[in-house]
């Protein structure tokens, strides 16, 4: 038991983590969990609504289910009893497992059931998934936003409880700052959280969307993001546009068009969906031809 309380105290769990499920004594912890430990049907628990991981890994989740299957649950699920429902029970730790259990076929699982306030439940969510290192940046960052909004925290207070200086916290809720297409793609694992960090040095959103999709095209890395934002920062260097290139349905249409013409049509367009139609013709005798095919179309008509 000892070497499981170091391994808890070198991963950083902050004094929080102890205010919530108090350590026991060596000689009782043992008792003291097989006391709580029950047993749940799965139809009967509920998503934490407090929850910071927005994304789980469908390939996790079909790997646990395959140990699962094979040497069952090894550790049980942490749950609190629904307010004013009966036989309802709200997922504290360990949703990853009981979603796992479920596609495996199990029915019911072990469970440890614990009396927790809603802030006890938000902080014990985000330290179990820090230490598992689930969470991407963003995902931290809301979470660390809420107990500040909703719960009244400080800074200095979250450092106590999550095991991270308040710098650190400071630094990861200012991502927040950045634009929604930036955040989404940090969720999406398109770019990480230092190039995002990078990102929060420009001068205003507009280089941050420049430097964002140079990012995405060239698959720049953290330094280079860093010295691309410095160098647009003091106007030292710009970035040309990309020119749009048309759907490749326009090209389908100008060759049915040049074909119905008899002679050469070409279709230009622009990214807000504007261009236009040049039709060539080469003397005053297709020019006519030309006329006479638009005048027929319009006489059907």
């Amino acid at each position: 038991m000892d070497k499981k309380k170091n391994l808890v105290k070198k991963r950083g769990l902050g004094k929080g983590l102890g205010s919530l499920i108090p350590e026991m004594e060596p000689e009782t912890e043992e008792k003291e969990e097989k006391k709580d430990l029950s047993r749940l049907p799965l139809n009967q628990l509920e998503q934490n609504p407090y929850q910071p991981r927005t994304k789980f890994s469908e390939d996790e989740i079909e790997e646990l289910s395959l140990s699962i299957k094979e040497h069952g649950i090894l550790q049980p699920v942490l749950v609190r009893k629904k307010a004013n429902e009966n036989n309802r029970y709200e997922i504290i730790a360990g949703e990853r497992r009981a979603r796992a259990a479920k596609i495996a076929g199990l029915k019911e699982i072990p469970v440890i059931i614990k009396e927790m306030s809603d802030e006890q439940m938000l902080q014990i969510s985000i330290i179990e998934n820090i230490q598992r290192e689930n969470l991407n940046p963003v995902e931290e960052a809301k979470a660390y936003k809420r107990l500040i909004n909703e719960f009244k925290r400080t800074q200095e207070e979250l450092s106590q409880i999550v095991g991270k200086s308040r710098s650190a916290i400071a630094n990861t809720m200012r991502l927040l700052n950045l634009p929604e297409n930036i955040l989404d793609s940090i969720e999406d694992s398109l770019i990480s959280g230092g190039h995002a960090r990078a990102l929060l040095g420009a001068k205003d959103e507009f280089v941050q969307n420049k430097v964002f999709y140079e990012i995405l095209d060239k698959k720049m890395s953290v330094r280079e993001t860093e010295y691309l934002v410095k160098r647009l920062n003091e106007n030292d260097v710009s970035i040309k546009p990309k020119p749009f290139i048309p759907p490749p349905q326009y090209k389908t249409m100008a060759v049915r068009l040049s074909d119905l013409m008899g002679t050469k049509v070409q279709i230009s367009a622009k990214n807000n969906n504007t261009g236009k139609i040049e039709i060539n013709f080469r003397d005053e005798n297709e020019l006519n031809k030309i006329f006479e095919y638009l005048n027929s179309i319009q006489n059907a008509n």
